[in-house]
């Protein structure tokens, strides 16, 4: 079965409750056979240079699918920070293609 994991942030640099379940909810569920990948946030310390806001790695042989933000940066056509807390349109949009 293929299985999608979230969670906010993840390691290797965020090590604390709920990425170490999902660490080892991922781990076992691969254990089990399953094909297991994860998408998680990043919060930058300041808004982004470039336009980049995606990227892969993997982390103890699980697929990490990660999406930088920053809490005062405006994303696209979005400039309400508050808007994109709950209606991040960029991030949906990436969402439907990676389900796809």
């Amino acid at each position: 079965m293929r299985i999608l994991l979230t969670v906010h942030q993840f390691f290797p640099e965020h090590t604390t409750g709920t990425e170490v379940l999902t660490f080892q909810v991922a781990r076992e569920l691969v254990r089990l056979g399953h094909e297991v990948r994860i998408v998680t946030g990043y919060p930058l310390k300041r808004a982004p240079d470039s336009g980049v806001r995606f990227d892969r790695y993997d982390y103890q042989g699980l697929s990490i699918e990660r999406y930088f933000h920053h809490e005062s940066a405006p994303v696209g056509d979005q400039s309400n920070i508050a808007e994109l807390e709950y209606d991040n349109r960029m991030f949906a949009d990436w969402l439907r293609g990676f389900l796809d």
